[in-house]
C-alpha cells in the first residue's frame, strides 16, 4: 500500500475533495437519480468491506458510495449486517500464495521435462517456501505433496540421492496413501518411494477415528482427500505425527482441526459441518474475490446462495481492499452474487490511484456495471451495509 501523507490528513482531504468532485461530475455520475429502472424492487444485501485498519477509511468511503448509488434514491434499510471476522486478515495472502505455488509447480514441471534440473529445483523450492506457513486445507488440494514428489524427482535426475530421500520422506509423511501409477515413474523414483513407504509403515501406527454429523463429507488429511464419510465412525491408520484434518461438503464451510496421532493410540475427531457464515466460509468468499476465474469449487457458491436467501435478499454485494505490492497499485475488488449462479454475476478490481477524480471515474464505471447485472433481476435496494 502506498501510504497516505499522513493517513488521517490525506483521508480528510479525500473527503473534502470528494464533495467538490461530486459537484463537478454529479451530472455524469448520477444516472441513478433519474428514477427507478424497473417496476419491482429487489433486496440487495451488502457485506461489509474487508480491509485492514489502515486501509479501511478509504476502502469504506468508496464502498459506501457504491452502496448509496445502487440504492437508487430510495430508503436504505440497515439490517442483516454482515462483517468479516478479524482473524481473516491472512486469508487473502493464503489465496495468493496458493495460486503462486500452483503456477510454480507448473513451471517446475516444464523445466523438468526440458531436463533443466537447476530451474526445476529453484521453482519447486520457491513454491514450497511460499506455502509452508499456510494451512493445507486453504491451498490447492494435494499441492504440498505434489511439490515434494517433484522435488524428489529433480534430485534423483541431478544425482543427489540424499536430498531425494529427504524430499520423498516428507512427501510420504504428507500423504501416506499416495501410490505412483504403474509404468509412469522411473525405476529409481518408484524404488525410493517404496522404501520410504515401508520405513513409515514399520513405525507403530496410530489411528484417526472420525465421526461426522452427516453423510457425504469428504475427509481431507494434510490437504489430501482420503475418504468420503458415511454414517457411523471411520478409522484411518496413520504414522505418528501432527495432522490437519478437514471435513468438506458442497454447500457448507470447511471444518478443520489439528490432530496429533500417537503410536498405538486412537485419536478421535468429530466433524460437524454448520451453516455459513463462519470464519472458514468467509475465507472461501475472500478466495473467490481474489481469484474468481480459477475457483471451480461449487461449495462457496452454494454457501453464498443459502446465505443470501437466509437474509431475505435476492443479491449479495461483497468487497475487499487489496494492498499494492511492488508495481501493483492498491485496489478495491467488488463482486455481486445472484443465487443459483456458480460464479460472480459481476466482478471487477478497481485500481486506486489515490487521486479523487480518477478514482471516482473508475468507481462510477463499476456502479454502472453492477446496475447492468442487476437489471436482469430488478431495481436494487441495498438492505445491509456498514
Amino acid at each position: 500500500m502506498k501510504p497516505f501523507y499522513p493517513l488521517r490528513f490525506r483521508f480528510v482531504s479525500i473527503c473534502v475533495a470528494m464533495v467538490a468532485a461530486l459537484a463537478v461530475v454529479g451530472s455524469v455520475a448520477s444516472p441513478a437519480q433519474a428514477g427507478p429502472r424497473g417496476d419491482s424492487r429487489v433486496q440487495v444485501a451488502a457485506w461489509d468491506v474487508h480491509a485492514t485498519q489502515a486501509d479501511r477509511p478509504e476502502a469504506a468511503f468508496w464502498y459506501r458510495h457504491i452502496v448509496r448509488e445502487l440504492d437508487d434514491g430510495s430508503r436504505l434499510t440497515v439490517r442483516n449486517r454482515l462483517a468479516f471476522s478479524e482473524e481473516l486478515h491472512w486469508s487473502a495472502e493464503t489465496a495468493t500464495s496458493g495460486a503462486l505455488a500452483a503456477d510454480g509447480l507448473e513451471g517446475a514441471w516444464d523445466a523438468y521435462r526440458s531436463r533443466d534440473w537447476h530451474t526445476a529445483w529453484a521453482r519447486v523450492e520457491t513454491a514450497v517456501r511460499i506455502i509452508e506457513d499456510h494451512p493445507d486445507a486453504r491451498l490447492p488440494e494435494g499441492i504440498a505433496r505434489d511439490l515434494l514428489l517433484l522435488k524428489a524427482r529433480v534430485h534423483i535426475a541431478s544425482a543427489r540421492p540424499d536430498l531425494a530421500t529427504v524430499a520423498m520422506r516428507r512427501a510420504v509423511a504428507q500423504d501416506p496413501y499416495w501410490r505412483p501409477e504403474r509404468g509412469t515413474e522411473g525405476l529409481e523414483f518408484a524404488e525410493l518411494h517404496r522404501k520410504e513407504r515401508i520405513r513409515l509403515e514399520m513405525l507403530p501406527a496410530g489411528t484417526l477415528s472420525v465421526r461426522a454429523n452427516q453423510e457425504g463429507i469428504r475427509l481431507l488429511v494434510g490437504g489430501v482427500e482420503q475418504a468420503v464419510l458415511g454414517s457411523g465412525s471411520f478409522s484411518l491408520p496413520l504414522p505418528p505425527g501432527d495432522y490437519e484434518v478437514t471435513g468438506r461438503k458442497s454447500g457448507f464451510p470447511d471444518r478443520t482441526q489439528q490432530v496429533r496421532i500417537r503410536s498405538c493410540q486412537v485419536s478421535s475427531v468429530a466433524l460437524s459441518l454448520e451453516e455459513p457464515p463462519t470464519p472458514t466460509f468467509e475465507e472461501d468468499v475472500l478466495d473467490a474475490l481474489a481469484r474468481p476465474p480459477s475457483l471451480k469449487d461449487a461449495q462457496v457458491w452454494n454457501g453464498l446462495g443459502g446465505l443470501t436467501r437466509g437474509l431475505g435478499a435476492s443479491a449479495l454485494l461483497v468487497a475487499r481492499h487489496v494492498q499494492g505490492v511492488g508495481e501493483r497499485q492498491d485496489a478495491l475488488q467488488v463482486a455481486l452474487y445472484l443465487p443459483g449462479n456458480e460464479g460472480w454475476a459481476y466482478h471487477h478490481e478497481i485500481p486506486l490511484q489515490h487521486d479523487i477524480r480518477v478514482d471516482h471515474l473508475r468507481v462510477t464505471a463499476v456502479i454502472e456495471g453492477l446496475r447492468d447485472s442487476l437489471d436482469a433481476v430488478a431495481t436494487p435496494v441495498p438492505v445491509a451495509a456498514r
